[in-house]
């Protein structure tokens, strides 16, 4: 693969880390890659220096209404191709539009891409139109990774399969991240032919532990760690009442947690509430760099996620890749696609929401210093067989 077009419907988003990643290892390859975007968002709230082109290709509100039809012929003067696939589009929408001019015109400079990597399937237009009408060439892959899939009822699942459908039809390749979430899609396509699992990995050359494999004492403090949005789906609350009946049977505890969100104030009331304020710290959101500094000053991760109030769970959770990739055995409701993730020999799954039984968990592994390290030890060799960036890099291209 020589050229490369990661296309999003926002640029930077919450889930700009699978991006990033994409990104740092395609051009590593000498990959040439573009960004395109329906929507460029504020890039002082990352740190990240977009030394790549980033394209908004569906932007025309700079075009003033009463020049659109003059700047539309100057577009077709300069490449009097387009009115071939023009003709083409009408033929396949039966409606006539001047925006789909602009359209072409933008995208004609990426025709001879190779591929189309669409992030999450609702950003897939207007992919799908211009390969039906032969405009672009390259392959299309679209990677699903939750929310663009989720229905809570037939209606809303009715809807999604209706609007994927035509998209799913054109493409050439779907991914998702587990089995839970290739169920969801399955009820959404007749394309299960094109579906493929493909886990999303962290990197590697970031979540490097300082000590592998980690080691334990019973005589020292035990941070504990998550990493996630503060959001009901995170399931935080449900990890610092484990942490408060903890830190009741004696046991000396730090828990820490990497994230922002609506739910802060939720979560600090709790914290005062089980009086936790010295044991239970909210970090806010932090950079890659710098959470692999704090997962590597941790003994244990906890991953809290729940299904929430929208029947909702998690998918994957990319932060499991990062745990274990620095050596840290793991706590875990078992709800949606988590289990994927980890095996008896890396984690402990409890019932979702068992917060009790989360704590003991905790204990047994805190307790037992030779399983603590033999668990520390299969956590990172289990990540970077099957959940490092550079798996998945080559997962999803080798596809093609």
């Amino acid at each position: 693969m020589k050229s490369l077009v990661l296309k999003v419907k926002a640029f930077p988003e919450v889930s700009e880390t699978w991006m990033f990643t994409i990104i740092k290892l395609a051009k590593s390859k000498g990959v040439k890659i573009f960004v395109l975007t329906d929507l460029i968002q504020d890039f002082s709230k990352v740190h990240f220096n977009p030394t790549i082109p980033i394209v908004s290709t569906e932007n025309f509100d700079g075009i003033k209404f009463s020049n659109r039809k003059r700047q539309a012929l100057k577009m077709l003067v300069k490449k009097p191709y387009l009115i071939r696939f023009y003709i083409k589009y009408f033929f396949l929408k039966k409606k006539h539009s001047l925006n789909y001019i602009f359209r072409l015109y933008n995208y004609s400079k990426y025709r001879d891409i190779e591929v189309f990597h669409v992030h999450f399937a609702n950003a897939s237009k207007p992919l799908d139109e211009l390969k039906a009408i032969g405009f672009i060439k390259g392959k299309i892959i679209v990677t699903c990774h939750g929310y663009d899939v989720h229905f809570m009822n037939e209606k809303k699942r009715l809807y999604l399969s209706k609007l994927y459908e035509t998209i799913f039809n054109q493409v050439d390749i779907i991914t998702v991240n587990g089995s839970y979430l290739y169920e969801k899609v399955l009820k959404l396509t007749t394309n299960f032919n094109k579906l493929n699992i493909v886990k999303v990995g962290a990197d590697e050359t970031i979540f490097q532990p300082t000590i592998y494999p980690k080691s334990i004492s019973s005589n020292s403090t035990i941070n504990l760690i998550s990493v996630g949005r503060l959001k009901k789906l995170k399931g935080h609350d449900f990890a610092i009442m484990a942490v408060s009946k903890l830190v009741n049977l004696g046991y000396d505890i730090i828990y820490r947690v990497v994230g922002e969100g609506k739910n802060r104030n939720y979560l600090e009331n709790l914290i005062t509430k089980y009086k936790l304020e010295k044991r239970v710290f909210l970090l806010g959101a932090m950079e890659q760099q710098d959470i692999a500094k704090y997962l590597d000053d941790s003994q244990l991760f906890l991953m809290s996620s729940v299904t929430d109030q929208n029947n909702r769970a998690e998918a994957q959770g990319l932060v499991l890749a990062e745990a274990q990739l620095m050596g840290l055995p793991i706590v875990a409701f078992d709800s949606g696609g988590v289990n994927e993730s980890l095996s008896e020999n890396t984690g402990i799954l409890v019932f979702e929401k068992d917060y009790e039984a989360m704590a003991n968990a905790i204990i047994e592994i805190i307790g037992d210093v030779a399983k603590y390290k033999m668990m520390s030890r299969k956590s990172r060799l289990l990540a970077l067989e099957r959940l490092s960036s550079e798996n998945m890099y080559k997962s999803y291209y080798n596809l093609i």
